[in-house]
């Protein structure tokens, strides 16, 4: 055996691509994509999703971006504060992931990405890296723990106060609004938690509330691997929107009522245009809201079966033969033994 396969004399399959077997072999290949796509698309399509900007509301409203940032500035540390209602138009069941969305946010940049200390982030004691500067030590050159442009650009916003608003029944009786729980314990990679970050203390970090308004978003002093928004924000987003997760509600949100949060409106973003978002969506066996993938397999399908269907007619005879088949093996049909035209 081995002597016929190193000779390569085993005997070996030569399919002849018949118009028949063609036909066949995109209906299949048709059938088996349609079969993927469709219950991508369905699972996509059942997913739902809300989206409320809020960078340009409340008491922002109706100005340019120069005067929202000087608004912010002014406000110090506290930010601008606004109540942000969401509607809910279709009935959202749970789990509902809370997101929190920066536009036009460029976290997948080479510098951005390598401004970084993981041996530090880690619990490895040393001083703080090369490639953290410019956020590698204070203006007294003390460490700055954890260092790096990733963890100083920390996102600071705040949602609180989170409620289930129905609207009232007949007779003129007034909405009514429940606390909502929303659970931010256990948002971040649970391997992040347990080999990327160690119990470290942060250390003269976002110390300047004026110039980006601190870190609020992180409980004061709260060690690495149990600060669960940071370690969130440090994981890099690959596309230019960055969609974060802020946390899980584990309430059923009913058709016709509404989520009302109030903000505290500290990121700024206006200096190049990026606007923020605070988006709501459940998700499916697929995951979240994406029609790409099923709508690619169902793209894929259909030229298939449009081929098998053109092959199909090009293969047939009578009034459906549009192509004439040479017989296999004729001899006749080489170019050197055709009769030329004159």
């Amino acid at each position: 055996m081995f002597q016929r396969f190193a000779q390569q004399d085993l005997a070996g399959w030569s399919p002849i691509l018949t118009p028949g077997a063609l036909v066949l072999y995109f209906v299949l290949a048709g059938a088996v994509c349609a079969a993927i796509g469709a219950p991508l698309l369905a699972a996509s399509l059942s997913v739902v999703q809300v989206r409320v900007r809020y960078d340009d509301a409340g008491a922002l409203a109706g100005l340019d971006a120069p005067a929202r940032a000087a608004a912010l500035a002014a406000a110090g540390g506290g930010g601008v504060p606004l109540t942000l209602s969401i509607p809910i138009a279709r009935p959202m069941r749970a789990p509902v992931y809370v997101y929190y969305e920066l536009g036009a946010f460029y976290q997948n940049h080479k510098r951005y990405v390598r401004s970084r200390d993981d041996q530090q982030m880690g619990g490895v004691p040393g001083p703080p890296a090369e490639r953290c500067a410019p956020e590698k030590t204070t203006a007294d050159g003390e460490p700055i723990v954890p260092c790096g442009l990733a963890a100083w650009s920390h996102f600071n916003d705040t949602f609180a106060d989170w409620a289930l608003v129905e609207p009232g029944g007949g007779g003129g009786t007034p909405p009514t609004a429940t606390p909502l729980a929303v659970d931010s314990s256990a948002i971040a990679w649970p391997s992040d938690a347990r080999h990327l970050y160690g119990p470290v203390t942060p250390q003269n970090f976002n110390t300047d509330p004026a110039s980006r308004g601190g870190g609020a978003a992180s409980a004061p002093g709260l060690p690495l691997n149990e600060d669960q928004h940071l370690m969130v924000w440090l994981r890099p987003a690959a596309a230019p929107t960055v969609r974060k997760l802020w946390g899980v509600i584990n309430t059923p949100l009913p058709a016709g009522s509404a989520v009302r949060v109030s903000v505290g409106n500290r990121y700024n973003t206006y200096g190049w245009g990026g606007p923020k978002a605070v988006v709501l969506t459940t998700s499916s066996w697929a995951g979240g809201r994406n029609h790409f993938l099923g709508a690619a397999y169902l793209a894929v399908a259909g030229a298939c079966l449009l081929a098998a269907a053109g092959f199909a007619l090009g293969a047939g005879t009578g009034c459906c033969g549009l192509v004439r088949r040479r017989r296999f093996g004729d001899p006749s049909e080489l170019s050197w033994n055709r009769v030329k035209q004159a």
